[in-house]
Formats: C-alpha cells, sequence, structure tokens
C-alpha cells in the first residue's frame, strides 16, 4: 500500500515504458548482433574450409606432378640408354654425356626444379644440372639412395635446410634400363626441390582480402610441431619455430596430432583465431588455414560500435523527451488533479447550490416532458414536493387555458429545435394561487447531439413586475410633472406680461398722474394694485419653481460684497417688521468680505427666509439674521436649546465638488415653530401646515421650496430646527467662490450661462417691459 502513490505519480510509466523499451532493443540487439556474428563465422567458416581444401588439393595435385615426372623418368628408355652407353665407356666427355645433360635441364626448365642431380649406386655424383654441384650428397641423401635402390620406388623427402640455410625438398627416383640379364637399377636421379618456388607461394596466396590470414605446413619433429613455411608475423623463421605439443589451445599442436576440421584457440602468439585443419597424409604434414577472430568480428563490431553509439544518442534524446514529456505530463497532471478536485468541488458546491437554492426553481425534464427530478426551490416555489409531481408532465405548473392551448408541448419543441425557450407567464402554485415567473427551458444533448432531456429553470418575479408596473406609473408621473412644470412656465409668462401692465397702470391711477380721483375710485384702484402684486408674485413664484424644476434656471455668478448685500434684504423687510414691532438685528461678521454668486437668487433666498420668519413671528417678537464663512466640517446644524427638532435637508458630505468653504446664512426667529409631525410637511410645493379655510397665515406654500430649490441650484444645501411655540432656525450653506479685493471692480466671469434661447428672450422681455412702465410712470 505505501508503493502506491509513487506508483501512481505520472513519471513511473513513461520511465518503466523507456526501461522496458531499452531493455527490449538492447535484447533484439544482442539477439541480432549474436545471429549476425554466427552468419559471420559461418561464412568465414566456410572460406576456411574452402580454402583448406583447396590448398590440400593443390598440394596433392603438385605431389601427383612429382610423382609422374618421377615415374616419366624412371622409365625415360633413351635418358637410361644413353646414361648406361655413357657408363659403360668411362663416363667420357662425349657426346652422351653432352645429350644426357641437355634431356635432364630441358626436365627441369619444363618442371622448374632447382636442379637434377645424377647419382650411381654408391649415392656418388655422375653429373647434375647445376654446375656448383661437386660435392658429394649428405648423408641423409645417400642413405635415401641406398633405400630407393633396395626398395626400387622413389623417395619424396621432407623439406629441410640445406646449404646457406636454404629451403630444399629432396626426390631421388630409381633408373630402371632392359638389359638381357633382365630390369636393372643403373643409377639414380635426385630432384632437388625449392618449396619457395611454389608450395610457399601457393601457401601464402588466399583468395580473400585479409590482413592476419595464413596457412601453416606443420609436421612432428620429436615432441614439438614444426612450422615448415614462414608464418605471417615473425619472419625469417622457417624451419626454426616449433612449439610443443602439450599446447593444446595452439591449431598447429592439434594438426599435427591428426586432428581435422575446425578448430578455435589461439596462434603461436596467443591471439585468438579461427583455424581449419588438414592433413596431408602422403608427407605426414598437418595443415592450418586460419584467421584471427578481430578481423572475422571486425565489420560486425564495428557496426555494433555505431549501432550502440547511435542507440545511446537515441536513448539520451528519448530520455530527454521523455523527461520533458514527463515534467510537461506531470505539470498538466498535477493541473488536472487540481482540476478535477477543483471540478468535484464545483460540482458538490452545484449540486448544493441546485438542491438548497430556494429562489430559483431548477427542474429536470425526460425527453417526453415528464419530471424526472427538482430542488428544493421547486418545491418552495410551486408548493409540490417531489413525489407529489415525479413522473408527471410538467404541464401541471401552467394555467389550464393554457394547457389547453398546448403551450407547455410548443415550448418542448421550440426548446429542442433552437436549443432555449424563454418566457415570462403565469404559472400555478400547489394551492391554486398564480405567480409570474421567468421559465428558461434549455435543451441537454448528447455527445451525438441527440436530446436526452430538458432543464427548466422558474424564478417567481411577481415582485420584480409589479416594480416595473409601479416604476413605469413613477415614469408617468415624472413626465406629467415636467410637461405641468413646462406648461405652468410657459403660461406665468403668459400671464405676467399682461399683468405688469395692469399693476403699471393701476398705479398710474392711483398716483393721480392722470388726474384726480374719487375716495371710492381709489379705493378700488387700490385694491387692484394689491391683488395685481399678489398675483404677480405668485406668478414669480410659480415661474421661478417651475424653471427650476424643468431644469431651466441657470445661474448669473458676479462679484458682491456680502455685508451691503444681507443689509439690503433686511431692508426689503423691514418696513412690515416695525409695523408689528419685531426686532430685526442683523449679525455679519466683520471680514466676511467679498464672494462670487448669483445675487438675485441669494437676495431671493434670504429674502424668503426674512419673510417667512415674518409672517409666523407674533408682535413684539425678534429675528435675527446671521452670516458667517465655514469650513465643509463646521457646516452643520447647531441650535441654542438642543430640544429642538432638527431636519437636515441634504449635508456637506452629498456635495459633490471641491469647495472646502462656505456661506453659512441664520435665519432665527421668536414665532410659532413647528411641531415634530409637521416640520416633514416642509419644502412640498403648495402645501402649508395650516391648509384650512380659515386659516390665519396666507401664502402660497412656495418660499420654502424655492429656497431649497435655489440653494442647491449653487451647490449648497440647508437645515431646518424648530420646536413648537418656542420658534425656529433655519440655515443655509452655499459654496464659498473667493476672489481678491483687488479684483472688485471687475466684473468676473459667470460660472453658469444661459444656454435657453426662449428663456433668455423672455427675460429680456420682462426687463424691457418693466423699463417702460418705469419711464412712462415717471414721465
Amino acid at each position: 500500500m505505501k508503493f502506491s502513490p509513487l506508483l501512481s505519480h505520472p513519471a513511473v510509466k513513461p520511465f518503466s515504458l523507456l526501461i522496458v523499451f531499452a531493455l527490449s532493443v538492447t535484447m533484439c540487439g544482442l539477439l541480432i548482433f549474436q545471429y549476425q556474428k554466427n552468419i559471420i563465422l559461418e561464412r568465414s567458416e566456410d572460406n576456411l574450409a574452402s580454402i583448406a581444401n583447396l590448398k590440400v588439393e593443390r598440394i596433392d595435385y603438385w605431389l601427383d606432378g612429382l610423382e609422374r615426372d618421377a615415374l616419366i623418368m624412371s622409365e625415360d628408355y633413351y635418358l637410361t640408354y644413353m646414361l648406361e652407353s655413357w657408363q659403360r665407356g668411362g663416363a667420357p666427355y662425349d657426346i652422351n654425356r653432352h645429350n644426357i645433360l641437355h634431356r635432364l635441364k630441358a626436365i627441369q626448365d619444363s618442371n622448374k626444379y632447382a636442379a637434377l642431380t645424377l647419382l650411381d649406386l654408391n649415392g656418388l655424383v655422375i653429373l647434375s644440372t647445376n654446375p656448383n654441384i661437386i660435392n658429394q650428397p649428405d648423408e641423409s641423401i645417400q642413405q635415401q639412395v641406398m633405400d630407393v635402390i633396395q626398395s626400387k620406388q622413389m623417395i619424396l623427402g621432407e623439406i629441410n635446410l640445406g646449404q646457406k640455410k636454404k629451403l630444399k625438398m629432396a626426390m631421388l627416383v630409381p633408373l630402371f634400363f632392359e638389359s638381357q640379364e633382365g630390369r636393372q637399377i643403373i643409377g639414380v636421379l635426385y630432384f632437388r626441390i625449392h618449396p619457395e618456388q611454389f608450395l610457399f607461394p601457393m601457401l601464402d596466396a588466399w583468395p580473400v582480402g585479409r590482413l592476419s590470414a595464413e596457412t601453416l605446413l606443420v609436421r612432428r619433429d620429436g615432441g614439438e610441431a614444426l612450422y615448415l613455411n614462414e608464418v605471417l608475423r615473425k619472419k625469417d623463421l622457417s624451419l626454426s619455430m616449433s612449439i610443443p605439443l602439450n599446447q593444446e589451445d595452439i591449431p598447429g599442436t592439434n594438426a599435427v596430432n591428426g586432428k581435422t576440421g575446425f578448430f578455435y584457440g589461439v596462434d603461436y602468439q596467443n591471439v585468438p583465431v579461427i583455424s581449419y585443419l588438414a592433413q596431408i597424409p602422403r608427407m605426414d604434414w598437418g595443415m592450418v588455414a586460419k584467421v584471427d577472430e578481430d578481423e572475422v568480428y571486425a565489420p560486425i563490431y564495428r557496426r555494433a560500435r555505431q549501432l550502440l553509439w547511435m542507440g545511446g544518442i537515441l536513448f539520451s534524446v528519448v530520455s530527454l523527451a521523455t523527461w520533458l514529456y514527463v515534467r510537461r505530463t506531470s505539470a498538466v497532471e498535477l493541473a488536472r488533479l487540481k482540476a478535477d478536485k477543483e471540478l468535484k468541488k464545483s460540482e458538490e458546491s452545484l449540486r448544493l447550490l441546485v438542491t438548497s437554492v430556494r429562489d430559483y426553481a431548477i427542474i429536470m425534464l425526460e425527453p417526453d416532458g415528464r419530471i424526472s427530478s427538482w430542488n428544493k426551490g421547486a418545491e418552495y416555489i410551486t408548493g409540490y414536493a417531489f413525489v407529489d409531481v415525479f413522473g408527471q408532465f410538467f404541464s401541471c405548473l401552467y394555467p389550464h387555458d393554457e394547457i389547453t392551448a398546448g403551450q407547455p408541448q410548443k415550448e418542448l419543441n421550440v426548446a429542442r429545435e433552437l436549443g432555449r425557450f424563454e418566457i415570462n407567464g403565469w404559472q400555478i402554485r400547489k394551492n391554486g394561487t398564480r405567480f409570474w415567473a421567468n421559465t428558461v427551458i434549455t435543451a441537454i444533448h448528447a455527445t451525438n447531439n441527440k436530446v436526452i432531456g430538458f432543464a427548466q429553470v422558474m424564478r417567481d418575479i411577481s415582485e420584480q413586475r409589479q416594480t416595473e408596473q409601479l416604476r413605469a406609473e413613477s415614469e408617468a408621473l415624472r413626465h406629467a410633472s415636467q410637461m405641468k412644470s413646462e406648461f405652468l412656465a410657459s403660461m406665468s409668462h403668459e400671464l405676467r406680461t399682461p399683468l405688469n401692465a395692469i399693476i403699471g397702470f393701476s398705479e398710474v391711477l392711483r398716483d393721480g398722474l392722470v388726474g384726480d380721483l374719487s375716495e371710492q375710485q381709489s379705493k378700488y384702484i387700490g385694491n387692484i394694485f394689491e391683488s395685481g402684486q399678489h398675483l404677480l408674485s405668485l406668478i414669480n413664484d410659480v415661474l421661478d419653481l417651475s424653471k427650476v424644476e424643468a431644469g431651466k434656471m441657470i445661474l448669473d455668478i458676479e462679484t458682491f460684497q456680502l455685508a451691503s448685500l444681507l443689509h439690503d434684504c433686511t431692508s426689503m423687510v423691514k418696513e412690515k417688521a416695525l409695523s408689528r414691532e419685531i426686532e430685526l438685528i442683523v449679525d455679519v461678521q466683520e471680514d466676511l468680505g467679498f464672494m462670487q454668486c448669483d445675487g438675485r437668487k441669494l437676495k431671493q433666498i434670504i429674502y424668503n427666509l426674512l419673510s417667512n420668519a415674518v409672517k409666523f413671528t407674533p408682535q413684539g417678537g425678534k429675528i435675527k439674521l446671521s452670516g458667517c464663512r465655514v469650513v465643509r466640517a463646521d457646516a452643520i446644524m447647531n441650535t441654542e436649546n438642543n430640544s429642538w427638532k432638527t431636519r437636515l435637508i441634504t449635508d456637506a458630505d452629498s456635495i459633490q465638488g471641491t469647495f472646502d468653504e462656505f456661506l453659512e446664512i441664520t435665519v432665527n426667529d421668536t414665532g410659532i415653530g413647528i411641531s415634530d409631525t409637521d416640520l416633514n410637511k416642509l419644502f412640498q410645493p403648495f402645501t402649508q401646515i395650516d391648509s384650512s379655510l380659515s386659516r390665519k397665515y396666507g401664502g402660497t406654500g412656495l418660499g420654502l421650496v424655492m429656497v431649497k430649490a435655489l440653494a442647491g441650484l449653487h451647490g449648497g444645501f440647508m437645515a431646518v430646527s424648530s420646536a413648537e411655540d418656542k420658534g425656529s432656525c433655519f440655515k443655509v450653506w452655499l459654496p464659498w467662490r473667493d476672489i481678491s479685493t483687488k479684483d472688485v471692480s471687475v466684473s468676473a466671469k459667470p460660472l453658469a450661462i444661459i444656454n435657453d434661447q426662449c428663456m433668455a428672450s423672455t427675460l429680456v422681455e420682462e426687463h424691457d417691459l418693466s423699463g417702460a412702465i418705469t419711464v412712462e410712470k415717471t414721465l
């Protein structure tokens, strides 16, 4: 068991296959090598046997030639007749001697003998073709002469060393003469043979190109094997080199001992050889035809070395490739194992998700639409348990009218053809209630692209449908509100133009510029003028609010001295405050300086806050207007009485931009205050806290709405804090757009420009009309 991780390693199989492949190749190579080696050995043995047998035949043929020559000479009547006549005459130097000598030289030249010599019956030289042979033959020759005379047959002697250590070989032939007394020997013919002339060249000749191949003649010389001819590796050792017969691994000693056939051993220099042994019976010689094993196997050894080099290189390359493959495979395998692990984890997570998810109903269908499985979400959404619907057609979740129309089957057909079908429609729960669902049916295909089932994912989107419906209604309301604002803005312009004329002309009549009026007429004209002013104020508020809501209100940024601007605003309500004995206090920071803003809209903000304070402050009350410069962190609502209820319309953190400082405007009053319930009704257009017909305080309910809108238009925000019967505190923060004192006389470039041509022309018309009325009144 402990080896299983090792065996499962991805590198084991490739390297095991590589080792098996290498061993297989090695075994096959050894078998092929041995097979080729045996073939080469067989060929070498055949060559050696053929060459040895051929040379044995050549030696036999040579010996047969010598015997034929001996027989011919022994029976040569002409030669023996001349020899007998010449000997009978006392061997004078006559014609017979000359003819005999001529005959012998002819035989010598035709058969390439070294010399032919006539010996008498005592073994003494009578006549020789070699004039240098004047000495008597050695004792061995004389003994052989006696043997020839006694046996009356030729004798072929062994190869011996002659004078000057030259090799020689003797053949003695009896010469017979037929006389009246009968057939008798009259002499012996001594053939002197040189082995170097035929025998040894024939032995040295080799029909196949071999460097170590040689043929050796050996004979027994006592207890040794004597080499007759010269060996290849040792020169001038003919009849001088011998090897003891007890060295049985030498081919020469085995040939001397009469063995024939193939023999594997070592030569006279202990070099392994392959040899073939043969016998030459007539001479009691042994013959060895041999060649070195290294030379025989040299081609296959050379080829084997080449193959080993190539195999080594190939094995190295294959090993390297295997290592790279294993390395890559290991990385891939590790990645695959990791991916499998992640896949299993993902599948398990998916299984848990599918089975436990409650917001989606995941239903598996058979190809015919029958339900095969579903998750907890399906049970939660539809109310059916799995056992209630298993095996049923999935149309059990559809309304009766859709089932009658065949809608479920149509959806399956579309999903089967297109691969997917999606629809939003009504579905039926177990309790019979309907719900609006998003249904997606996806076809599941096998590897052969055959549909093996469907996956139906269903989601209850009833709330989403209601939200979309509410959003559509809200959008319609917003569009209607925008159309209303645009309509009011347009109609306000149309109403204000004739109203300005009514106000202007009624003022002219009231001031008596066109003549005196009666008291009743003056009263009516005053009522007309006051009603026109009230209506103009209402129209202006509606117009401004409509501009803001329609996005047509723009800023005209200029440089103003804030202290002067704040005092100007108090002068606008000062008369009304004094009439009600209300104390009006202005508290402006001394170093407030100058700031860039839309002066008209800033005045309108302050005026609306002050007017509101004067309206709701009882007689003898107090109103305080404050202005200061604060940083963003200090732009918070602080009041003298922390028990007051505070409502923060927006805050500094919600303001986009890079402004770090703000202008803080505060209006405090000791008026009637606002209850906690009524505090949330503020800043709603045309809405007043007291909306009854008998309300004590008048107004349109647009003042604070305009303050909020104009502050937001500047990029600012506001807050209110109040307590019923104690008073109220309104604060507005506007971004501080700074300018240096030396640039006060220069008109600053507006940060916002008028880009609506209709609005611009309307403002010009208003300005011109107002100017015209003023001029007319002055005149």
